[in-house]
């Protein structure tokens, strides 16, 4: 899964995802899905999933119900204005959620995606780092945690096609959420 997208590194990651028939899941904040809308296009016409990572990126926790709500609802609205199916998906910034935040999910008919590996691509550890960690944290039923927007992603740019390559090695088959 892909995390704070689109940005100038999505397409990269998606002509890396086409060229080894890789399907993946982009939480798009909404923000940036507004910002760019053929990007989000793109990952459609690439038969990605698209789920909803809120409008600003919000620490949840610190928003009232009524912010939780629109933060989903706007985010929801510009996936869709760039092509996207209404989102079903949804992942909160930074993991962070309350149980008001599941009331509200439900109401919205949302699944709360979370993670089983991260692998911190977001404080650029390094490409062998980033291989190393999605690698080891690869098994049945993993969900595992990079990013394709939020700052400088070349780090996982470069090691997507080696993890892509050694999952497939140990026998996984990758797939959507």
């Amino acid at each position: 899964t892909f995390d704070d997208g689109p940005s100038q590194y999505t397409h990269s990651i998606l002509k890396i995802l086409e060229r080894t028939h890789t399907p993946a899941t982009f939480f798009v904040i909404g923000e940036w899905a507004r910002a760019d809308p053929q990007l989000v296009a793109a990952e459609v016409r690439g038969g990605f999933e698209i789920g909803d990572h809120t409008e600003t990126h919000a620490f949840l926790t610190e928003l009232s119900p009524f912010a939780q709500q629109q933060q989903n609802a706007d985010a929801a609205a510009a996936i869709r204005r760039a092509g996207a199916p209404t989102p079903v998906l949804f992942r909160p910034p930074y993991g962070s959620f309350t149980p008001t935040t599941l009331s509200i999910l439900h109401a919205q008919r949302l699944l709360m995606v979370l993670w089983s590996a991260d692998t911190s691509d977001y404080a650029r550890p390094g490409v062998a780092k980033i291989t190393y960690t999605a690698i080891s944290g690869g098994r049945p039923g993993a969900i595992i945690l990079m990013h394709d927007g939020g700052g400088d992603r070349s780090e996982t740019v470069a090691a997507l096609p080696r993890i892509i390559e050694r999952l497939h090695q140990r026998g996984f088959h990758l797939v959507t959420i």
